[in-house]
């Protein structure tokens, strides 16, 4: 089965974790939305050229998310962070849309990300701590 990856799925194979290994070779898929929070986060602690290292990874795994999921994803999240039991525990706007596609399309959902611990199609990935944060 194909897999999408989410931002912290994606930065955990740029950072070599031996926990994402499986996915390196796999064919796995991924949005712009996930590109651009990976790089962002490389870029804050790694700097341009650990940042860059996203391009390769990435770039073969692109899908593209139609205007329906998107919407279907808004709503999605507004009642996920709106719910009492989730106080804690909030989807970013990237979050909801690939988790959303991921679901429409029947593919696991790759995370390590606390917050989608027991959803629906979530294949979730112990955080092991590796060369940088």
């Amino acid at each position: 089965m194909r897999s999408y990856l989410d931002s912290y799925a994606l930065i955990e194979i740029i950072k070599a974790n031996p926990s994402f290994s499986e996915f390196v070779k796999s064919q796995c898929v991924t949005s712009i939305f996930n590109y651009a929070e990976a790089y962002h986060h490389l870029l804050s602690v790694g700097g341009k050229k650990q940042a860059d290292l996203t391009d390769a990874v990435v770039a073969p795994m692109l899908a593209e998310i139609p205007l329906e999921c998107i919407r279907e994803a808004m709503a999605f999240r507004l009642e996920f962070n709106s719910h009492p039991e989730n106080k804690r525990r909030k989807l970013s706007f990237a979050d909801a849309i690939c988790y959303t596609y991921a679901q429409s399309v029947g593919m696991d959902f790759v995370t390590g990300d606390e917050a989608f611990r027991g959803l629906k199609g979530d294949r979730f990935i112990k955080q092991v701590r590796t060369s940088f944060s």
